[in-house]
């Protein structure tokens, strides 16, 4: 298969390169308004709102170097850009064998551990469970805080966009999670 390399913190991870959109080198990150720290903020990606999450972050390892690039995830998997502690290179990955996680932890519920064909440990992030966690966490953090009436969305929304052409104009309400700062009402 097909890889891009990186790490997070001390530990290594790849991504099937089919779910790559594109490296961006050094991208402008806006911020994101009331989104959870896990987000570093958002780019502007061909007239695309790509939140980019911060993989240490929300995976809980510890990282003290962020590498200047954005993994932007192809738009079939998420609306999504990963911020890494490094990007290594595209290469071939042979898997030896899958391996036990060894732990319920988050690195364990959006990746697969095995063991390489050159004896090396990697996570295999998956997107699609990387989205769903993603989701999970999200709405969990809504109805624990009770701040948003709405669901939120990994998908663009061009609505608020002064003008679609310019590279760096961001709305002032981030429509990337739509969501809405209205308190819950509750049925008595």
């Amino acid at each position: 298969m097909k890889v891009l390399t990186f790490n997070i913190g001390t530990e290594a991870f790849a991504l099937d390169i089919t779910k790559i959109q594109k490296v961006v080198e050094s991208p402008k990150l806006n911020p994101i308004p009331l989104a959870p720290s896990f987000f570093r903020g958002a780019i502007n990606f061909h007239n695309r709102i790509i939140p980019v999450l911060d993989m240490a972050a929300y995976l809980r390892m510890s990282s003290q170097v962020q590498d200047a690039r954005v993994i932007v995830l192809d738009p079939g998997q998420a609306n999504l850009g990963l911020s890494v502690s490094s990007i290594g290179s595209f290469s071939d990955l042979e898997e030896a064998q899958t391996l036990q996680a060894m732990s319920n932890s988050a690195v364990a519920t959006v990746s697969r551990l095995v063991n390489s064909k050159n004896e090396r440990l990697v996570h295999i992030l998956d997107p699609a469970h990387l989205k769903k966690s993603l989701g999970s966490d999200m709405a969990s953090k809504c109805e624990t805080v009770g701040a948003f009436s709405e669901p939120i969305h990994f998908e663009a929304s061009h609505e608020n966009r002064q003008d679609p052409s310019d590279e760096v104009a961001m709305p002032l309400a981030s429509p990337v999670f739509s969501l809405s700062s209205k308190p819950k009402t509750s049925s008595r």
